[in-house]
């Protein structure tokens, strides 16, 4: 079972959608807390992202490979980052 994938493969952007894109730069894997204080503000007090959980994502995102087995699937966790350009 497959959450969250994302595949580039085939993607088409239309020129508008180009456009609009060039005041923004994206980045992966370089800003893991400020994407996780960024989802916390934005969803306030009912945010489901409660520190011990947050802490198992980072020890993840920071340690994959402590998780690997041989029979199951690798667990990964990536970090995507859109920054508005200045």
């Amino acid at each position: 079972r497959e959450r969250c994938v994302l595949n580039f493969e085939n993607m088409s952007v239309q020129r508008g959608a180009r456009k609009r894109a060039k005041h923004f730069t994206m980045t992966i894997n370089t800003a893991f807390d400020e994407v996780i204080a960024g989802i916390r503000k934005q969803h306030g007090k009912e945010c489901w992202f409660y520190p011990p959980l947050v802490e198992s994502f980072r020890e993840i995102y920071e340690t994959p490979e402590k998780f690997d087995h041989p029979k199951k699937p690798n667990v990964r966790f990536h970090c995507f980052e859109v920054w508005e350009d200045e």
